[in-house]
């Protein structure tokens, strides 16, 4: 399977159609942690990534699926 790479503008755009990046809030930080601390997951990274693609309904394109599935939130999961 090929890859992509994006320039400025083709990332600028898929970011205004879609935010492809989550804002690390205080209260999405307490969420993290709230959440951890129910399932024991020890990557802050996975769960916030879980938390914000639950939050919109969208899948997570991943390398590692078990990890993200560990969160254990039913996301659709798209392995790269």
């Amino acid at each position: 399977m090929r890859g992509f790479v994006f320039d400025a503008g083709a990332f600028i755009a898929l970011e205004r159609r879609a935010p492809l990046l989550d804002e690390l809030t205080a209260e999405r930080a307490k969420e993290i942690g709230v959440t951890i601390s129910k399932i024991s997951h020890s990557d802050i990274v996975d769960v916030h990534v879980a938390l914000a693609a639950a939050e919109r309904g969208h899948a997570v394109l991943t390398s590692d699926d078990a990890d993200i599935a560990a969160v254990g939130l039913d996301l659709a999961l798209v392995h790269v």
